[in-house]
């Protein structure tokens, strides 16, 4: 069993990125690497990976790969320290070998690198028997993928510190920047108001083909626009059985009612559904939904069972115009 070191014997680790090209991409081939890079702001490469892995394993450092949880990192797992590896969403999110301690950076800058900055180069320079004569060219793509993607990690922990994953980061800088104490629930807590809560509606109006003229509405960032509106922030909470215009939208709300396609239901299954139909069912929404849906008639013989009002609320407004 590895011990989980400390977060001021990782601050200690110089910063590294790596990559590896490998063989292209080909239906019913599996991709083996015939190169590795390592940048710390000088640039090695090795041509083999048990002479990768002899390098890198006497290294005090925090080596980043860009998407290296679904890709790089397997071909080094073999070699990994006992008990190092940590899995996030099915993604190798950490692990070490030797003094070496790897990163996916994917899980802090989710985005691909090309997006950042990336080299172009024809990959079937990449094949066996191409990438002897081109491999000054491969090295150098090499190295700025290492570069580009070191000068991104390097801003982003020189900005927002050590953590492991974008979420992370954000929860951190939010709790060191606005100093607001964000309260602890209880297992039962949550399960009282679970019902409450669902995913982001998915829907499909009319399936099938359609030859008329279409056309497609979206709201940009509408995440980041909810948050600026009033939400709870405390677990305290009251009980009644009468709506408040006053905070309305920040309630959740058990009743009864027709509705128009206005609310989520959740069927026997667990499957989520929208149902706009002239059948009474039982709903646990928020007060956002309950509202807009009164405003546009779609909602009829609503019967309150109960509205849980929080005594606290807040806006984000502030921490997402800073990102935003």
């Amino acid at each position: 069993m590895v011990k989980s070191e400390s977060k001021r014997d990782q601050n200690r680790r110089r910063l590294a990125t790596i990559d590896c090209e490998t063989d292209p991409f080909m239906f019913e081939r599996v991709p083996e690497p015939f190169i590795w890079g390592f940048y710390d702001g000088n640039f090695i490469s090795h041509r083999k990976t048990e002479e990768f892995v002899r390098f890198i394993s006497e290294q005090n450092v925090l080596a980043y790969a860009h998407n290296g949880g679904k890709f790089d990192f397997h071909f080094l797992l073999e070699y990994a320290s006992e008990g190092s590896i940590k899995i996030i969403n099915g993604r190798i999110a950490q692990f070490k070998i030797g003094k070496a301690l790897f990163r996916d950076s994917l899980l802090i800058l989710p985005v691909p690198l090309a997006s950042m900055n990336k080299s172009v180069i024809d990959y079937e320079m990449f094949e066996v028997n191409e990438r002897q004569k081109h491999m000054d060219e491969i090295i150098d793509y090499l190295f700025d993928d290492c570069r580009f993607l070191f000068d991104e990690v390097k801003k982003f922990r020189d900005t927002y510190g050590n953590s492991l994953t974008l979420p992370g980061a954000a929860l951190k800088f939010y709790k060191n920047n606005y100093n607001e104490n964000i309260p602890h629930s209880t297992k039962e807590y949550h399960q009282y108001f679970q019902p409450y809560y669902y995913g982001g509606r998915v829907e499909v109006f009319k399936p099938g083909i359609h030859n008329e003229p279409l056309q497609y509405i979206d709201i940009n960032s509408a995440y980041p626009f909810a948050m600026t509106h009033q939400h709870p922030i405390t677990t305290k909470y009251s009980e009644s059985t009468t709506l408040k215009d006053n905070n309305i939208e920040s309630s959740f709300v058990h009743c009864t009612c027709i509705s128009k396609g206005a609310l989520p239901f959740r069927d026997e299954h667990g499957g989520l559904q929208f149902p706009n139909d002239n059948i009474l069912r039982e709903y646990f929404v928020s007060g956002w939904e309950l509202k807009k849906g009164l405003e546009l008639n779609c909602i009829s013989k609503l019967k309150i069972i109960k509205v849980n009002t929080f005594r606290e609320t807040i806006s984000f407004t502030d921490y997402v115009n800073h990102f935003y």
